[in-house]
């Protein structure tokens, strides 16, 4: 019997026409009361930064176009013009307190609020629910279980990684540059951070510094583009619509294309390691990588990360570490560009210390001091990490009277908390070379002692204890952040033992759409030529 028969269809039709409205009606709804919700958000957050000055805001696109177009250069000049802290907004309804203050800085983020949904949910699809977005239990349970992967004797292995990854570059600049010319260092810098972390953390080689088309770089490198793209954009900030954008399925190609990868290499490494459970066994056969850390934690009742716990952690530490570590060798390189005078210093140093070995080892950047000072202060001028991001889970007030409710974002920019006019925003006393030098030799010891802290330092250490650290932002622990300044500083000490390599800055600058290079870009960028340019 024809189905046309057996169905009613005039029926249908009209219980299907009575459904649709009732649809509408629940779509409308729903519609409604996230509206209500986002408009009572906006009216706590509007008078919470009535206290606050800042720039004039779009009624619907808020600061987000000027963002757009001047990048975190623009919400620096804003720092200038408005003292201590003002409101930014992504949009209408997206808003947070721009702290670059110290004293401020320190009354919120060093009290363990919880990280800011708005900003921190979008990092979900790539690193699922790693050590950079968890929060509470977990957050402890995952730090406990990686702890071990950052102990000094499993990183220790890892200087050999780090000076062949920078040795393989050199090389290629070698082969790039002729006399008189320069090239552009942030895409090749980015593939020997990646070459390297892919050594330390699948243990594994990998011939991605050779291929300018590495399908895994590309991929990583498209995601943090795309990630900052996403922030400073308002219109992409919902999931919906960004999936439907260009923009969104480049997003999700490059995720699929990193989570693949990841899967398979854990994938192997568990059929590798069925046998071997015990870390101590395991590491008397060979180093330890951080995938091995993971596979073989467990916590007190015997329970190991699950696969997808498993997944996030490595994406999370290929995300930070690469992207920190690309960003904090070449703006270092940048800054030892803009003064040949401790370009030389350092490359003395160096050559002092190595003499005519060419093996570099771990017990060799304790002897580096000035080095290793001016790469703190190259971090302090272009911190890798440049804002983090925090709601408020109870009120604070400021050293000045003002206050700020429960349930307000609020966020750190720290290149404004360290390049402001008055000792307690640090930075702007080491813009000049005497500067520079008088920071780089503050904490080197001579015949004497210690040498007198200036009192500027001495401030700062009051308020956040760690020399180069960041203000202290809640309990974390930044994966692929420990071994970043080691690898930074293997890095540079490979390129200064050069006696073919010197870099000046050049007009040829092109700015990067990396996540945590996102602080303001000086003028030009730099150039790596083949002479002695501080000579």
């Amino acid at each position: 019997m024809a189905l046309w028969k057996v169905v009613d269809l005039p029926g249908l039709s009209m219980n299907l026409s009575g459904l649709f409205p009732w649809l509408a009606g629940l779509f409308l709804t729903l519609l409604l009361l996230k509206l209500s919700k986002l408009c009572v958000r906006r009216k706590l957050f509007v008078q919470a930064f009535g206290s606050f000055p800042g720039p004039p805001a779009h009624w619907l696109f808020g600061h987000a176009l000027e963002i757009q177009r001047g990048g975190l250069d623009k919400v620096m000049v804003w720092a200038q013009d408005y003292p201590h802290a003002f409101p930014l907004w992504l949009g209408k309804f997206i808003g947070y307190l721009n702290i670059h203050e110290p004293d401020y800085a320190k009354a919120v983020f060093s009290r363990g609020d919880p990280k800011a949904p708005d900003v921190y949910d979008f990092f979900l699809q790539w690193i699922g629910k790693g050590l950079l977005v968890l929060e509470g239990s977990k957050w402890f349970q995952h730090r406990k279980l990686l702890t071990p992967g950052f102990h000094y004797d499993i990183l220790k292995p890892y200087i050999r990684v780090f000076v062949d990854s920078s040795k393989v570059m050199l090389d290629k600049w070698e082969k790039k540059i002729t006399a008189g010319s320069s090239l552009e260092i942030v895409h090749d810098v980015g593939l020997m951070a990646l070459d390297s972390l892919m050594k330390c953390t699948f243990g594994k080689g990998n011939s991605s510094q050779l291929e300018s088309e590495n399908a895994y770089y590309l991929a990583v490198h498209d995601l943090t583009f795309l990630m900052q793209e996403r922030i400073d954009r308002f219109q992409y900030h919902n999931d919906f619509i960004y999936w439907l954008t260009p923009h969104g399925r480049r997003f999700l190609r490059a995720c699929k294309a990193t989570h693949d990868h990841t899967d398979q290499v854990i994938r192997e490494r568990k059929e590798a390691l069925q046998n071997e459970r015990e870390l101590a066994v395991l590491q008397k056969k060979r180093h330890l990588d951080f995938l091995d850390i993971l596979l073989c934690a467990k916590d007190e009742s015997g329970e190991g990360l699950s696969d997808a716990d498993l997944r996030a952690e490595v994406d999370t530490f290929m995300f930070e570490g690469h992207d920190t570590t690309t960003s904090g060798i070449s703006w270092f390189l940048y800054c030892l560009a803009l003064h040949p005078e401790h370009q030389r210093r350092c490359r003395e140093e160096v050559q002092e210390i190595l003499g005519n070995r060419d093996a570099f080892q771990w017990e060799d950047l304790g002897k580096m001091t000035y080095l290793t000072q001016c790469i703190k202060e190259s971090f302090r001028l272009y911190p890798p990490v440049p804002q983090v991001y925090r709601q408020l889970n109870k009120p604070v007030q400021f050293v000045d009277g003002r206050s700020l409710p429960e349930g307000v974002r609020s966020s750190p920019l720290l290149p404004g908390e360290f390049r402001g006019p008055t000792p307690l925003r640090l930075l702007a006393v080491l813009r000049g070379a005497q500067e520079l030098h008088r920071a780089a030799v503050r904490h080197v010891r001579d015949e004497g002692g210690v040498r007198p802290v200036p009192a500027p330092f001495r401030v700062l250490a009051r308020s956040f204890p760690a020399p180069g650290a960041h203000p202290p932002a809640g309990p974390q622990v930044q994966d692929g952040h420990p071994p970043a300044p080691q690898e930074a500083a293997v890095g540079a000490v490979t390129y200064l033992s050069s006696q073919t390599h010197g870099c000046r800055p050049t007009g040829n600058f092109r700015k990067q759409g990396q996540v945590n290079q996102g602080h303001p870009w000086p003028e030009e960028n730099v150039g790596v030529g083949n002479h002695f340019y501080c000579d």
